[in-house]
This record gives structure tokens, C-alpha cells and sequence, in this order.
């Protein structure tokens, strides 16, 4: 996707803000006449997977649910290039946050596109934000789209 086209990335977690999230990089890439980069980040890898000997179970369904991501961006793919726009879908493992910015840069995104979950305050305080992460880290624009929860909850408000 080297055309001079800009590149919007699209943060995918199956959550139920990824249509959102999709229909927002679909709108902007209309806009902006750019491709979309489908990025999916799954958790590092438990230190029991790999080399080392431990639970097959554990590792039969941890290799499974990444098979199982993979076969879902990639079905993410097809439908956005079927309506016409360039896609392309990454799934990479690592700490979350860290590997967004790294694959924006390395990506160079011209636009990050990410799901919010509505989580409460204290969830915030204790474990921390991915979109407050990007958004401190990122060197590039942040669009941030709510969860159905933040807005039922601004709507009772």
C-alpha cells in the first residue's frame, strides 16, 4: 500500500465497538480516499507457550484463539474490499499498547482509529487505559470512538 493514498488504522478487538470502529475507517478512508490497515493485537504469550514443557491444553487453545483472530480480521479484509477500499489485516502479539504505536509507526499511519469500552474510573486507576496509552504515545492523529455504553450513559445524564 505504498500509493500515496493515506492510511487509516484500525484497531480491531472483536469487542462490540469493532463495527464502529470499522464503519469509522471505512467513512474516513472515503473521505480521505485512503487504504485501511486492519491491526489486531493479541497478548503476549504466556510464559508457558513455547519452548518450555507445560500444559498442551493451554497451548492447543491459546494457538487456537489466535487461529480463530486471524481467520476473523482477515474475513474484516475481504468484506472492506468488496465495497471497494484497499485493505490489508495485520495480527501481531505483544504488550498492547506498545505494539499499536510501534505498528503505527512502522505502518506509518496517517490515522488511528480505536474503540473506547466505557470502563468506570477506578478501572482506569487500577489497570490503566489502551486508548488513554495511545492517545499519550501516539505521534499521529487519534480517532476515538465510544462505546454503546458511554453513550447510553451520556444520553441518561
Amino acid at each position: 500500500m505504498t500509493n500515496g493514498k493515506k492510511k487509516i488504522l484500525a484497531l480491531i478487538d472483536f469487542s462490540s465497538t469493532t463495527k464502529k470502529v470499522v464503519d469509522m475507517a471505512i467513512e474516513q478512508a472515503r473521505g480521505l480516499g485512503g487504504d485501511i490497515l486492519l491491526l489486531h493485537i493479541e497478548d503476549p504469550e504466556p510464559d508457558f507457550v513455547g519452548y518450555e514443557p507445560g500444559p498442551q491444553v493451554q497451548r492447543d487453545s491459546v494457538a487456537k484463539k489466535i487461529h480463530s483472530n486471524h481467520e476473523k480480521i482477515q474475513e474484516l479484509e475481504k468484506e472492506i474490499k468488496k465495497i471497494g477500499i484497499k485493505a490489508e489485516a495485520f495480527l501481531v502479539q505483544g504488550p498492547i499498547v506498545d505494539k499499536i504505536l510501534s505498528e503505527s509507526e512502522k505502518l506509518k499511519a496517517d490515522l488511528i482509529v480505536l474503540g473506547s469500552h466505557g470502563h468506570s474510573a477506578m478501572y482506569h486507576l487500577m489497570l490503566g487505559s489502551v486508548s488513554q496509552g495511545v492517545i499519550k504515545g501516539a505521534a499521529r492523529p487519534v480517532l476515538l470512538i465510544p462505546s454503546s455504553k458511554e453513550h447510553a450513559k451520556k444520553r441518561r445524564q
